[in-house]
């Protein structure tokens, strides 16, 4: 398996991510919510939500992958956190 910078690759095809880079997304994410919307309350609105929404999706794929995500679920984890690819 060779080591890429978008993370694993097996064979070619499958793309991983680890669990230490989703947690960094996440804060990405958070903090991008942060700078866009201001006001500590909202910040805490944003913020649970991010995390009870990457929790739910997130923590059943970790334990049916052990702990690596396939890049399509990832993709659709980007638009359940209302940030799309484009």
């Amino acid at each position: 398996m060779a080591k890429t910078s978008g993370g694993v690759r097996s064979n070619g095809k499958e793309r991983t991510k680890s669990m230490k880079e989703l947690t960094a997304q996440r804060y990405r994410i958070q903090t991008q919510a942060y700078r866009q919307y201001g006001s500590s309350e909202k910040q805490r609105v944003i913020r649970d939500r991010v995390k009870s929404i990457y929790e739910r999706y997130f923590t059943n794929f970790s334990r049916a992958y052990n702990g690596m995500i396939p890049s399509d679920a990832k993709a659709k984890r980007s638009t359940y956190m209302g940030l799309s690819r484009r």
